[in-house]
């Protein structure tokens, strides 16, 4: 699947890839206008607004093919050459979900193959690592095995919420910052009451949020983002 974004205000779309040139062509020859517009769709996937991630599904669904992530190697290439650092943190952590093959590169519309810069390579072999050390607490906090207190049916929601956790643990990436579609799905299958499946909503979103917002120190990059943000 390749990523498309609107490009300005017609109803055109671009992949990731014509995007980077479009970056890069326009930083060359001092075309700023193309090249905030251009950036400006990229930032719509690297983004430093977290309601933008967690409500947009298709934001790098865990899963896709290998090359979607990879555009993630690209856009920290773009952020270091443009100084738009606000693309940094999620660059980063779509770089973690390619695991090995982060060693592969990202290969551009005219072919060629661009790897990370060794310090960023680095940052992200690190971050993976912080985020794999983590998982279990980072998921276990995501869904609470005991019903809400106004829970009317705690016999029932109690072991289905258990159940829940232990499929949930069953996932071992370093994809802890996604909304799993299927598992949200699954959950709104299952006989919680209502007060128990908002709760696990909101409870998941919240430690979403409280992992968004320590990405720049995972990465290292907190210097370059001091003004990281997360929507009130």
């Amino acid at each position: 699947m390749r990523q498309r974004v609107y490009f300005s205000d017609k109803e055109e779309l671009y992949t990731s890839r014509q995007l980077s040139s479009l970056v890069r062509l326009a930083h060359k020859y001092c075309i700023v206008d193309v090249e905030q517009q251009a950036l400006a769709c990229l930032k719509k996937y690297f983004t430093d607004k977290f309601d933008l991630w967690d409500n947009t599904p298709g934001l790098f669904v865990y899963g896709h093919e290998q090359h979607d992530l990879s555009s993630g190697i690209e856009a920290i290439r773009l952020a270091r050459l443009t100084n738009t650092p606000e693309m940094l943190p999620v660059a980063f952590y779509i770089c973690t979900l390619l695991e090995g093959a982060v060693l592969d590169g990202w290969t551009r519309a005219d072919g060629a193959v661009v790897h990370l810069a060794s310090e960023d390579l680095r940052r992200v072999i690190d971050g993976y690592g912080i985020l794999q050390r983590e998982s279990h607490q980072l998921l276990t906090d995501q869904v609470s095995v005991k019903p809400h207190k106004t829970c009317v049916t705690p016999a029932q929601c109690g072991p289905i919420l258990q159940y829940l956790l232990e499929k949930h643990l069953e996932n071992k990436s370093p994809c802890v910052l996604h909304a799993f579609p299927a598992y949200i799905a699954y959950v709104a299958k299952q006989k919680l009451c209502g007060c128990c499946k908002d709760h696990l909503t909101d409870s998941s979103r919240v430690e979403r949020r409280k992992l968004w917002l320590r990405l720049p120190y995972v990465f290292d990059i907190q210097a370059e983002v001091p003004a990281w943000k997360t929507e009130p």
